[in-house]
């Protein structure tokens, strides 16, 4: 079958198409781990809702735990602590916020307690619950 025929049948049985990385079409991440292991790159990038009916970026750091750190078969993974590091204190560094980003007597602190083995990405979904019957993306995570 065709790329073309594919799409159509997944959109047809109710899925979804996303615009894939650019680096995606040689099936190949490796200049996005690339990206995450230099020291002046943050993850984490949001439009707070702007494109909200195109992507759904609130899983993010969810994505960062179960892609990069556990499951990543096709090049190196991240650490744990390396990835809990840029999406804490790099970021806390990153806006002046001195007083959190390390687990610290005296520093600001929320604590997510997860078990990294058990945690899921579950399918994006399309839902109209905004003022006026509009639209945007959810996804969960187990």
């Amino acid at each position: 079958r065709t790329p073309l025929e594919v799409s159509y049948d997944l959109l047809a049985s109710d899925g979804a198409l996303w615009k894939p990385f650019v680096t995606w079409g040689a099936r190949n991440l490796s200049p996005h781990h690339r990206l995450l292991m230099h020291p002046q790159v943050v993850p984490g990038g949001d439009d707070a809702g702007a494109h909200h009916t195109v992507i759904m970026d609130a899983t993010n750091s969810s994505h960062m735990l179960t892609h990069w750190v556990r499951d990543r078969t096709r090049g190196p993974r991240l650490t744990l602590e390396h990835a809990v590091r840029k999406m804490t204190h790099e970021i806390a560094q990153l806006f002046s916020l001195h007083d959190r980003g390390t687990l610290e007597v005296g520093k600001k602190a929320d604590l997510n307690v997860l078990d990294l083995n058990r945690m899921e990405m579950c399918k994006p979904y399309f839902v109209n619950d905004l003022p006026l019957g509009a639209g945007r993306w959810l996804q969960e995570v187990k």
